[in-house]
C-alpha cells in the first residue's frame, strides 16, 4: 500500500487526521477485496482457453505481479519525491 501513502497524509494534513484514517482503511479494504477477484476472473479466462493451468499458479502469479508493480511504483515515487524535493529552491 506504499503508493497510496502520498494520498493518505494529504488527506490528513488538509482535511482531517480522521479523513486520513478512513481512507487508508478504504484503500486497504479495496485492494484486499479486489485481488481475489482480479484472480479470479484472470484464472476464469485462462480456463477457457487451456484446462492446464492450475488455480495455484494464476493466484501466485496475480500476486507476485501485484507486489513487484506496488515495489516498482513505491520506488519511482520516492525517486520522484527525492528529484523534486533536490530541484526545489
Amino acid at each position: 500500500m506504499c503508493p497510496y501513502r502520498a494520498m493518505v497524509i494529504v488527506a490528513t494534513h488538509w482535511v482531517d487526521d480522521s479523513f486520513g484514517f478512513a481512507l487508508g482503511w478504504k484503500l486497504f479494504f479495496y485492494e484486499a477485496v479486489f485481488i481475489p477477484f482480479e484472480a479470479s476472473a484472470l484464472d476464469l479466462v485462462i480456463t477457457f482457453w487451456s484446462d492446464k493451468v492450475p488455480l495455484v499458479a494464476v493466484c501466485v502469479g496475480c500476486i507476485v505481479l501485484y507486489g513487484w508493480t506496488m515495489k516498482i511504483n513505491a520506488t519511482l515515487i520516492s525517486a520522484v519525491e527525492h528529484i523534486l524535493d533536490i530541484t526545489s529552491l
